[in-house]
């Protein structure tokens, strides 16, 4: 039996471990502006969504109490609507993007 043969089914199980992480990182590398084209397409839905649903919430607040769960979503989106601007407007994008332009 030769070495190949024995080193062959190893190498080839090594490969389908290792071939699929790396192939991910390189698309996140290639497909970079687009990805943050969708992000600031679903900011712009969440915040659209959040205005509404703050809309109702005001709307209701003369007459009744607002329930918890909204307040609480309300103050999540608030949260994820920060952190997303802070990754948009980061100097670090600039640079990502002069590094690798599409």
């Amino acid at each position: 039996m030769s070495y190949i043969s024995m080193i062959a089914p190893v190498a080839s199980k090594l490969l389908d471990f290792i071939f699929p992480p790396i192939t991910n990182q390189f698309g996140y590398l290639f497909h970079y502006n687009k990805n943050v084209k969708n992000i600031r397409e679903l900011l712009e839905k969440l915040q659209d969504k959040r205005s509404r649903v703050e809309g109702g919430y005001v709307a209701k607040r003369n007459e009744e109490p607002i329930e918890s769960d909204v307040e609480r979503w309300l103050t999540k989106v608030g949260e994820i609507v920060e952190k997303l601007r802070k990754f948009l407007e980061d100097d670090a994008i600039e640079e990502k993007k002069s590094c690798f332009k599409n």
